[in-house]
């Protein structure tokens, strides 16, 4: 019966499903789960529902953002110098926003995951969530790649010492330089040159972040791509950052599939995976 129940509960997660599971074998779930989250293999989400069932934590303290399988991720590709993710066509993408304008040809941030892509409606009215799937192999920039940021940082030292200090600004903030202390090391080496960073840490700010999108897409590229980073974000160290898709040219590179979905900002997880499961992009 229980064994039933766990076959049920994986094919559709739902935490009444999980109450069904007898004990021992939940016990046995979450170990197995804490196996696939350390080595990141397997089904990532369904291992972090599973973990947050069984640590009672499921409910609106939770952070509806999943970390996402490291599939879509490709063997790191040096092309002309820089290393790119290569993203396979039919890979799926999220889209949370306040309206329902339809995509233009112009740098557009997409999420991988669901819960991500939420963050961004509305909490008091309709905003809508798109879901998509890429039609095409996309090339893109990798943003969390050590060597290709202190590549770019050189060169836009030599060329166009404005955006040397737009771009410097995504890694090193105020914030960050505020907080070396918390840190214990510098984050970066000071030169009479163009600094040169140690570990990257995300200083996102959307102004900021928009000016090398725009820059990246004048040049060609088909966008950028971050796994999991850390951040500082509005006087907040963020010690897991979600993954990010930035595409150049949407229109060209995805497909909606069926219609917007006109929803609030949801509070419960379940009605996420539940779209997931409809719409047939767990």
């Amino acid at each position: 019966m229980s064994y039933n129940t766990i076959i049920d509960f994986c094919s559709k997660p739902s935490k009444t499903t999980y109450n069904k599971i007898s004990g021992n074998h939940r016990e046995f779930m979450h170990t197995v789960s804490q196996f696939i989250i350390k080595y990141n293999i397997g089904n990532i989400r369904l291992a972090y529902r599973i973990k947050d069932y069984y640590q009672n934590k499921f409910g609106n303290k939770r952070l509806m953002g999943i970390p996402v399988a490291s599939g879509w991720r490709s063997q790191l590709p040096l092309i002309d110098t820089y290393y790119y993710d290569i993203i396979p066509d039919g890979t799926s993408l999220f889209r949370g926003s306040k309206n329902d304008e339809p995509l233009k040809n112009r740098a557009t941030y997409f999420a991988l995951e669901i819960g991500n892509a939420n963050q961004y409606l509305p909490v008091n009215i309709n905003g809508f969530m798109g879901i998509y799937k890429t039609n095409k192999e996309l090339r893109l920039f990798r943003l969390d790649d050590l060597d290709n940021i202190n590549s770019l940082l050189a060169f836009f030292f030599k060329r166009d010492k404005k955006m040397y200090e737009n771009f410097k600004r995504m890694f090193v903030s105020p914030l960050v330089e505020l907080n070396e202390v918390l840190l214990n090391s510098k984050t970066y080496q000071e030169e009479d040159g163009p600094i040169q960073l140690k570990d990257l840490i995300r200083a996102s700010d959307t102004k900021v972040d928009f000016k090398f999108a725009n820059w990246l897409c004048e040049q060609g590229f088909d966008g950028y791509s971050a796994g999991i980073m850390e951040r500082y974000s509005r006087g907040r160290y963020e010690p897991a950052f979600p993954e990010e898709i930035m595409l150049c040219k949407p229109v060209d590179n995805v497909l909606l599939i069926k219609e917007m979905l006109k929803m609030k900002k949801s509070k419960n997880r379940d009605k996420l995976d539940d779209i997931l499961t409809e719409y047939d992009v767990m």
